[in-house]
């Protein structure tokens, strides 16, 4: 787990901004941390289309224990969250985590 994250569950939290949706605070501290990376995507998207795209800087490693296709932490079953090769988050994300991985896991 990141320390963001983490972090970012502790705020939420301390703050008890689950209580209006009644949902722990670890999951909506991964759904905001897919929001970041959707934007990130976005605005990725949008500099491209505009020409405008930035040279790739090379990030921190993948995490093998993340969901290849959103990114999100791994459950130990389909019922609590994504495993290998099944992501639950919907819609799909249309970037990929780790697109090589992703592709492998689904088969392809």
């Amino acid at each position: 787990m990141s320390d963001f994250r983490k972090h970012l569950e502790t705020c939420i939290n301390a703050h008890s901004k689950e209580n209006g949706s009644d949902t722990p605070d670890w999951i909506l501290a991964e759904y905001l941390l897919g929001c970041l990376e959707g934007f990130d995507a976005a605005v990725t998207a949008r500099e491209k289309w505009y020409g405008r795209a930035k040279v790739p800087v090379e990030g921190p490693p993948l995490d093998p224990n993340r969901c290849a296709v959103c990114g999100w932490a791994l459950a130990d079953c389909v019922d609590h969250g994504c495993v290998r090769g099944n992501c639950s988050r919907r819609p799909l994300p249309t970037t990929r985590y780790d697109a090589a991985r992703a592709e492998k896991e689904a088969g392809r």
